[in-house]
């Protein structure tokens, strides 16, 4: 009996385990694929919007499926995902290859380690550099951030990417990038001491002579030059920067931001030049033949009517010289085979069985 009992335990904690092992699973592939679902629709309605307001269409007479826009946004995405693969790839084979390499040598020369402590400061200069033409651009931004454009949210990505890396980098190299750092504090000493270590033994009459020999000049350059050097250690200092979950979520938003604004600015471009050529590679698109049962008001630059004069026909009246801009479950947009923006219009045509499209290629 209490084998059996034994074992029914075991059974129904075998299943806990697996139904908690699909569960997982299933919210680990759910979850996932539903954000790039509502990313690639996103990406898709922008772009298509962008297109067809260069039209002068909205996109509600369009009635376009979600499906639609998902399929229209895959050139966008997929590009831009290719691309970031490949710079992704090669920044961390620099990081392995160079920086990782460079710091982990057992016989690291002064030139080295300077040379690492230098990138570090350089890459956190230009990362709040790049950050302070963000927000500028983002609070100026008929001035700045629409002539940029693609530019700022690129600027806010690289910004962001450049001080998660020097995060990172005296996160994981705290101990290798502070072993001979000139403003790392060492057993008992400061940074400032150990800048003016060797004036301790100096009398305070023999500086206070030093000083009133010197000009005022002179006084100031070595204030500024101080003062540029405790500016140094606190950029190159790799106790600046300690690893903070705070910090690391802020940038991991602000990067995510960063993509988004970025491909839709993107998706947005692609849309309006689409639509661009479109335009003028009209004449040359499939003409499009609209047979009506009644007359409609359509016309324009290209655009001939013929009535059907043969009897017995449901048709009586044929449109020539049409050209299809979209068709969506239940409607029909033409264009005149010359059209122009801002002078001709897009004609709206409801499929309600009174009308029949031909399409002749030419």
């Amino acid at each position: 009996m209490a084998n059996t009992q034994r074992d029914s335990q075991r059974e129904r904690h075998v299943r806990g385990v697996v139904s908690t092992g699909i569960l997982e699973i299933v919210g680990t592939v759910i979850g996932p694929a539903a954000l790039v679902t509502g990313l690639l629709y996103y990406f898709g309605w922008v772009r298509t919007q962008a297109i067809f307001s260069y039209f002068g269409v909205d996109n509600r007479l369009i009635e376009y499926s979600p499906s639609d826009y998902v399929l229209r946004s895959s050139t966008i995405t997929f590009g831009a995902v290719i691309r970031v693969a490949f710079t992704a790839l090669i920044l961390v084979g620099f990081h392995r290859f160079i920086v990782a390499w460079i710091v982990n040598l057992s016989d690291k020369s002064r030139v080295q380690q300077r040379t690492i402590q230098l990138f570090a400061a350089a890459a956190h200069v230009i990362g709040v550099f790049l950050a302070a033409i963000v927000i500028i651009a983002v609070l100026a931004p008929d001035k700045v951030g629409r002539p940029l454009g693609l530019i700022v949210p690129l600027f806010l990505i690289m910004s962001v990417a450049l001080l998660g890396y020097v995060t990172h980098i005296r996160s994981m190299y705290l101990s290798a990038l502070a072993r001979t750092h000139r403003y790392a504090p060492t057993a008992g000493i400061t940074n400032q001491e150990a800048e003016h270590g060797e004036d301790k033994d100096t009398p305070a009459g023999s500086a206070d002579q030093r000083y009133a020999d010197t000009s005022a000049a002179q006084r100031r350059g070595e204030q500024l030059l101080s003062a540029f050097k405790r500016i140094y250690g606190m950029w190159s200092s790799p106790q600046v920067a300690p690893y903070s979950r705070e910090r690391a979520l802020i940038l991991l938003a602000l990067g995510l931001i960063g993509i988004l604004w970025a491909v839709s600015l993107h998706a947005y471009q692609v849309g309006a030049e689409t639509a661009t050529r479109a335009a003028a590679d009209l004449p040359n698109q499939p003409a499009i033949v609209l047979y009506s049962a009644e007359r409609i008001a359509i016309d324009g630059p290209g655009v001939n009517v013929t009535e059907i004069a043969q009897s017995g026909s449901k048709y009586h009246y044929q449109y020539s010289g049409l050209r299809l801009l979209t068709r969506s479950a239940s409607t029909y947009l033409l264009l005149p085979r010359y059209w122009q923006r801002g002078r001709d219009r897009v004609f709206v045509i409801r499929d309600d069985g009174s009308i029949r499209i031909d399409v002749a290629a030419l």
